[in-house]
């Protein structure tokens, strides 16, 4: 009895086990029942033995006295266990706190959802303070969940390594067709890129051609026969180039005369002049119609360093830093002592066979502009308007009426502010000694928009309502030496040997030509770029069929080049001005 009412006691006062606090109900169960059964079967013996005493007490006497006082003074289960003395227990949790921290009471539907929250943070707190970490409790509470057999495991394993080479075979896969469709994309891109460019080719053709559609539909709607006939009887009866249909890159004539290297050209094929400098300090004009050369127009003291032609009307610069203005109409009308071209050209040949040419600028000379302190480098004019650059660094704005000079812009101040530009653009110049030379290499405008090219190899693009320089161009590595532009294209050569291409719009390179030599002078249209870079040849440049040819004939460097329709003038090294058919 002893010991039912010991293991009874120990069961009901022990610490809890691991499989209690887990909440394993069985094992306890198992573990109390014999005692249960045990305790059972005393209390059923005992009333057993009281019934069979009282019923069979008269009959007969089948138990004695000392069973008797054995069974009465058998004391009772619940008295043993009230009167023992109970174990001192060092578990934090009794049996009855760890099933009510186990077992959840039965709540209603609608308080249930209310104190889930409640219990599990409760039951969380009984077995934190009972086994005294978290860690400690979920080792405990995944004692039973991760227990597997090795077989289990094993199966587990390999389930798991199926699926991980599963996986990389998808991701090389995957890895492959994103490197296939990479490269689909860069070939696409790049035939985009190059049907983009064609197309934009051929836009620009078409807008010239319409264009030049354009221009032909007026001249015919405004064409006079009498005019035509007028223009006819200007001209000399003489075999002119125009009189005659000549193969394309056909050398026309050789005008010599000149005694040093030509320096610049212009002429103008409605009036049948041309106009040649030279570093013989002469400045000749040409009858076109007869290949003569009519006079030297006197005035300039130092080598005519640029000129230009348009109609009747020519401008000069030169070294003495003077701008003069003729007018080449009086050359025509008024010979003094000729009545056509071809005497007069023949009467000039004869002085220059006596005594030189006969001076005749003083009839052509209309007046001279000042205020430069350097050389005349270069200059435009359109209208009555004329830009002139010069090696004072400075660039000025005349009125031809009036003879005034209307705004003068300062080339080192544009370069200064332009100074970070410059150098994010990997332009070192600061270190560049600007001393002597063309400063200033070339120049156009147009309206009010002014295009300049400097030494420093910058191509500006200025405002000529204020004088500011409101874009550069950065490409070139050497001076620039000649420049023109249209509503689309810059086209510019320079000393580092190229011809480059811009984009008036954008600012950037659309093409860019390459030569063994500086590049001194060209000139484009809508169909050609005509140029000469330091060769005995002239450099032609087909911007319809994007195809190079050249002109070949003359024996040292070609100098300049100056076209106009079908007509080219080049002069060169060699000190002949040639002209071409084109």
């Amino acid at each position: 009895m002893s010991t039912t009412v010991s293991t009874t006691a120990s069961m009901l006062f022990s610490p809890l086990t691991t499989r209690a606090v887990k909440g394993d109900t069985a094992y306890i169960l198992s573990e109390l029942a014999p005692q249960l059964m045990d305790q059972r079967r005393i209390q059923q013996l005992v009333n057993n033995n009281g019934n069979t005493r009282h019923t069979k007490e008269g009959s007969n006497k089948l138990i004695s006295l000392e069973d008797i006082s054995t069974s009465t003074t058998t004391p009772k289960p619940d008295d043993i266990l009230f009167n023992s003395e109970i174990p001192e227990s060092k578990a934090p949790l009794s049996l009855f706190q760890g099933y009510k921290a186990t077992f959840q009471e039965v709540e209603s539907p609608n308080n249930s959802k209310k104190k889930s929250k409640f219990h599990k943070r409760k039951v969380r707190g009984l077995l934190t303070e009972a086994f005294g970490s978290q860690d400690a409790m979920s080792d405990i509470a995944s004692i039973d969940g991760d227990y597997k057999p090795l077989n289990q495991l094993i199966a587990d394993r390999d389930r798991v390594v199926r699926e991980n080479n599963k996986i990389q075979m998808q991701e090389s896969r995957t890895k492959a067709e994103i490197k296939k469709i990479e490269g689909e994309i860069a070939e696409l891109t790049a035939r985009k890129l190059n049907l983009e460019a064609n197309l934009a080719k051929y836009n620009e053709r078409q807008i010239e051609l319409s264009s030049q559609l354009g221009d032909l539909d007026e001249k015919i709607a405004n064409f006079n026969p009498e005019n035509n006939n007028s223009e006819r009887r200007m001209r000399t009866k003489g075999k002119g180039a125009a009189k005659h249909n000549y193969e394309h890159g056909t050398c026309i004539k050789v005008l010599e005369g000149h005694d040093d290297i030509i320096t610049c050209l212009d002429f103008d094929k409605s009036c049948g002049t041309l106009i040649t400098a030279s570093l013989d300090n002469t400045l000749r004009a040409w009858d076109l119609n007869n290949y003569r050369c009519l006079g030297i127009l006197d005035g300039h003291k130092d080598v005519v360093n640029c000129l230009q032609v348009n109609g009747s009307r020519l401008v000069t610069g030169s070294r003495d830093k003077t701008i003069r203005q003729w007018d080449l109409s009086k050359l025509i009308s008024h010979p003094e002592s000729v009545t056509n071209l071809s005497e007069l050209s023949f009467a000039s040949a004869s002085v220059h066979e006596a005594n030189g040419l006969s001076n005749i600028g003083d009839n052509c000379w209309i007046a001279s502009l000042e205020g430069h302190s350097k050389s005349i480098t270069c200059l435009y004019f359109e209208n009555n308007s004329l830009v002139s650059g010069s090696s004072d660094k400075t660039m000025k704005h005349w009125d031809m009426e009036t003879g005034q000079c209307i705004l003068t812009m300062d080339i080192l101040w544009a370069m200064s502010s332009s100074k970070v530009e410059r150098r994010q653009a990997g332009f070192l110049f600061d270190s560049y000694i600007f001393d002597g030379g063309e400063f200033i290499g070339a120049l156009q405008f147009r309206d009010v928009g002014l295009a300049s090219g400097t030494e420093d190899g910058a191509i500006r693009m200025w405002d000529l309502r204020t004088g500011q320089a409101h874009r550069t161009l950065l490409s070139h590595t050497g001076p620039i030496t000649s420049l023109q532009f249209d509503d689309r294209h810059v086209v510019s050569g320079s000393v580092d040997r190229s011809i480059r291409i811009w984009d008036l719009r954008t600012g950037s390179i659309i093409d860019t030509f390459s030569y063994d030599n500086s590049v001194t002078s060209l000139q484009f249209d809508t169909n050609k770029i005509i140029s000469c870079a330091g060769s005995n040849d002239i450099k032609i440049y087909n911007r319809t069929n994007f195809q190079h040819s050249s002109f070949e004939g003359h024996s040292q460097q070609v100098q300049c080049v100056k076209f106009k329709d079908s007509i080219l003038s080049s002069g060169g090294r060699d000190k002949v001005v040639k002209l071409w058919a084109l």
